[in-house]
């Protein structure tokens, strides 16, 4: 199994969506993508509209870049 990390700062959310349906529609299907909110306004609610097993989502405090 492959782990794929996105760290959310600020993301713009039509960029994100490109980014997250392409990931999703790769030919390898073995796979889970780790989304991790360190920042995004309203990221919950717009992950929603995936509805897809491989995909998590995390929510702490901004922690920056190297942490995150």
């Amino acid at each position: 199994m492959i782990s794929i990390l996105m760290s959310c700062y600020k993301s713009n959310l039509k960029y994100l969506k490109e980014q997250i349906d392409s990931i999703l529609n790769q030919t390898e299907t073995d796979f889970e993508l780790l989304i991790y909110n360190d920042g995004t306004e309203g990221l919950d609610e717009f992950l929603k509209q995936f509805y897809d097993e491989r995909l998590f989502w995390f929510n702490w405090k901004h922690l920056g870049y190297a942490k995150a």
